[in-house]
């Protein structure tokens, strides 16, 4: 009965043993998340209708039908979609629907970045839209404007005025290749494949990269120290259950 008892408990130790290595590696399999609202990007449109005076205009949004993380102002630079910091370094999907009330061949609708023309579109048939796919790091920006005309609006008449902008994937792996990185110092024989930085990292423990691939290594080494100390510890409790 006795013994019975002390295979019940050994049998037991070994589950626990065996669950927590399971949550050790789950804990790291599971990547971080990107600093990202609850669905990135930006829509913004105004409410009645903008008088074009100058030539060119900027369009200028005093309505957010959605911006969870902040590519809006409401009081400064009104005609702006910024990238936050942090969310830059990948692809942004840019696009523009607008409506002029005079029509006409000479107006055109156009989309700069970071001040520099980079698409238009013309508005004889009075609705225009667009879109553009860019490259941009924190803190770039596109502007939307009116060009070739010093008089009319921009309406809401048949469609509304808005311009959008989402990012496509994540940096590195998600956007475009991951850099390089040399290992210091070289080791020998040359690892293949050659190490990376990014989401994309292969990480191979003596070799040496920047701070945050030293401060990757040290998880590593953290995590799997504390796997084998799991592992003693529940091979002790196996241990003590069967001297019972």
């Amino acid at each position: 009965m006795r013994r019975g008892r002390s295979v019940v408990k050994a049998r037991g130790a070994v589950r626990v043993v065996w669950a927590a290595l399971l949550a050790v590696v789950l804990v790291g399999l599971v990547p971080g998340g990107v600093a990202w609202g609850a669905d990135p990007g930006v829509e913004v449109r105004f409410s009645s209708s903008q008088v074009v005076t100058t030539n060119p205009q900027v369009i200028l949004w005093n309505t957010e039908t959605k911006d969870d993380d902040g590519y809006h102002s409401m009081v400064t630079a009104t005609g702006r979609l910024t990238v936050p910091t942090g969310l830059g370094g990948r692809w942004f999907s840019v696009s523009l629907w607008t409506e002029y009330s005079n029509g006409g061949g000479t107006a055109r609708f156009r989309v700069q970045h970071n001040g520099s023309l980079v698409a238009y579109v013309g508005t004889g048939q009075y609705i225009a839209g667009l879109n553009v796919v860019l490259w941009m790091a924190d803190g770039d920006y596109v502007e939307a404007s009116i060009t070739g005309v010093t008089s009319g609006s921009v309406v809401n008449t048949d469609v509304v005025s808005r311009f959008a902008m989402a990012p496509l994937g994540g940096a590195g792996a998600g956007s475009a290749p991951c850099p390089t990185w040399a290992p210091t110092p070289t080791p020998t024989p040359t690892p293949s494949p050659t190490p990376t930085e990014g989401p994309c990292t292969v990480q191979v423990i003596g070799f040496a990269g920047t701070a945050a691939d030293t401060l990757n290594l040290l998880l590593v080494a953290v995590v799997t120290v504390g796997a084998l100390g799991l592992f003693l510890l529940g091979a002790l409790a196996v241990a003590a259950a069967f001297r019972r």
